[in-house]
């Protein structure tokens, strides 16, 4: 069992063992659960009554409190203004909860299973052993990492032109450019007198204007590119290395000799020709076995053989760790667009609202039944199967207030502080003001109110209208170059 099996398996103990010391725990009858779900539930639960902890918790359970449960406290209760928020939260918290380690049970389960079937396809025995495929007459090829003594053995552009120079000017960068060249064309040798690795024969040294082509006095030493080719004498090989160097009409050759040697192998490329070396001996030998011995060791130094395994455990246990976290947040999320989309409509219903109040106080009510009149109209309608709104379930609290107790005009102050949208607060301070001052002047401010918020919700429709008509124009776009290429390809084509 490797470790990423032990990490799946505690994960899958610990989630185990929680749910078993919390069978007891009850789950809240809001949630609907089954056989299969219900202990995942009382997992969440148990972990929503450690977090809440009482009111004289741990300063870090208050923090957690804080950074898990108000935010959506605060949505819950502009979205169900009578509900008990807490509880409503709680809810909220056990279902996503509950759900995200039901994934990662689920999730660390599969990538444990899937983890040890990859286990089971592996081709090496005892090892250092291949099975040889017996009467079927069929090679096969595998790619395997061998370590050795630490080292890991494994399966193994718009042209610019420059500005045009001076004569001058090419004087005065040609010493430079020689001594650059030089450096550039030894590459990793440490000097031209002994090179036992590749030189770098480039046509061109960034800079510089200068184009280069190259001839050498002997062939069979270095190709073209400057690569060291195999069969250099041990004792070395003087090459002349000439340089014509070319600039628009100037030309100059420069030559320099370097020391040419048999290459110098890399620890790594030595224990590769010694390791293909040894393979190629125990093919021989055990060319009659039905197993194909892989050697233990290279020039006395151990070989440990590995398979290149593919980690799709790994990634899937990553793809649902991040699923959970996405359905965690995306629970919150969802109740900050629900708010959103609740200030919105809130948005949309404040001229017919405005303009109802109006016509009712224009009628000789007072605000007061008139607020309770559109209150109770839009509860009949709901009872009767009407679509909710939220400034009525928001006046329909208020007036609820109101006859609890509550003053009249402090719960016009809750119901604008509850809102949490401009024009409400404003028509809250008009109805403070007829409160405190009287009915003077107050009808008029009233109709004022509602024709300059019918006039804001028709310029508020033209806006969402012309931005509704550049959110269409890139698909009218692609759908004209389709309509064009669907009829101009058939003319081509009977050309």
């Amino acid at each position: 069992m490797n470790q990423f099996q032990i990490v799946m398996l505690v994960i899958i103990g610990v989630i185990v063992a929680v749910a078993i010391m919390v069978r007891k725990e009850n789950v809240p009858e809001e949630i609907e659960t089954s056989c299969i779900t219900k202990p995942f539930y009382r997992v969440a639960t148990w972990l929503l009554r450690i977090i809440r902890g009482g009111e004289r918790g741990h300063p870090f359970q208050k923090a957690l409190q804080k950074r898990i449960f108000t935010r959506n406290e605060e949505n819950i209760g502009l979205l169900e203004p009578a509900a008990n928020r807490v509880r409503v939260s709680s809810i909220h918290f056990v279902k996503k909860t509950g759900m995200c380690i039901l994934l990662l049970f689920v999730g660390c389960t599969l990538a444990m299973l899937l983890s040890m079937k990859e286990e089971k396809k592996s081709i090496l025995v005892n090892a250092y052993d291949l099975k040889r495929e017996e009467g079927t007459g069929e090679d096969y090829t595998v790619e395997l990492t061998a370590v050795v003594d630490a080292e890991v053995l494994e399966k193994v552009p718009v042209h610019v032109a420059e500005r045009e120079y001076t004569q001058e000017e090419i004087d005065s960068i040609l010493p430079e450019f020689r001594e650059t060249l030089e450096m550039t064309v030894l590459s990793d040798n440490d000097s031209a007198n002994h090179v036992d690795k590749d030189m770098n024969l480039v046509e061109t040294v960034d800079g510089y204007p200068f184009v280069v082509h190259w001839e050498m006095d002997h062939t069979g030493i270095l190709d073209r590119h400057g690569t060291l080719e195999d069969g250099i004498d041990a004792k070395g090989v003087l090459v002349m290395l000439t340089a014509t160097i070319t600039y628009l009409d100037y030309a100059e050759e420069y030559s320099f000799p370097v020391m040419v040697y048999p290459r110098a192998l890399t620890v790594q490329e030595e224990y590769r020709l010694a390791l293909d070396g040894a393979i190629s001996e125990q093919a021989r030998e055990s060319a009659r076995e039905p197993y194909f011995s892989l050697p233990d060791s290279v020039n006395g130094v151990k070989v440990v053989w590995q398979e290149e395994k593919k980690r799709n455990a790994v990634f899937l246990f990553g793809l649902i760790l991040a699923a959970g976290i996405v359905i965690y947040v995306g629970a919150d999320r969802d109740l900050d667009q629900l708010v959103k989309k609740r200030n919105q409509e809130m948005i949309a219903d404040y001229p017919e609202m405005v303009s109802k109040l109006a016509l009712l106080v224009g009628a000789g009510m007072t605000v007061r039944n008139a607020w309770r009149k559109m209150a109770m109209d839009y509860q009949n309608a709901r009872n009767a199967g009407q679509k909710k709104h939220y400034v009525y379930e928001e006046m329909l609290y208020t007036m609820y207030e109101m006859e609890s107790g509550t003053g009249e005009m402090r719960s016009y102050q809750n119901f604008a502080t509850r809102c949490r949208v401009q024009r409400y607060v404003k028509l809250i301070a008009l109805l403070e003001q007829n409160v405190k001052m009287g009915a003077r002047g107050f009808l008029e401010s009233l109709q004022e109110e509602a024709r300059d918020a019918l006039q804001d919700q028709k310029s508020n429709a033209r806006k969402l209208g012309e931005e509704a008509g550049t959110k269409l124009l890139v698909p009218m776009i692609l759908m004209l170059l389709i309509v064009m290429v669907v009829i101009m390809v058939p003319a081509f084509m009977t050309i």
